[in-house]
């Protein structure tokens, strides 16, 4: 079983460095993305049902789910910067008056 698994995530790495490859550019270092492309390869092996279907089309939505989740983190963070630097800003607005 393990062996298949492994054969799995061999067969389909280039696959997942592809779907990375989308991404290039918008915000996530390219390293990082391969990575999450292969963590995303990884829990679809895990989580592969072969009665369900194609492992082909299975995976993709994993690898892709695995980035897309990196994003929001990153949005999530980066409004929460914002939202820091704008209650400086009112707080110091309000302690000049």
């Amino acid at each position: 079983m393990r062996l298949v698994l492994m054969i799995n995530i061999l067969n389909y790495t280039n696959l997942a460095r592809k779907i990375a490859n989308k991404y290039k550019g918008k915000g996530i270092p390219d390293d990082e993305l391969q990575g999450l492309a292969i963590e995303g390869l990884c829990a679809a092996v895990k989580n592969y049902d072969p009665e369900k279907g194609s492992f082909g089309t299975f995976a993709p939505f994993y690898i892709k789910g695995r980035i897309t989740d990196r994003f929001i983190k990153n949005k999530n963070r980066l409004n929460l910067y914002r939202n820091a630097q704008e209650i400086d800003i009112n707080t110091m607005t309000w302690y000049s008056k």
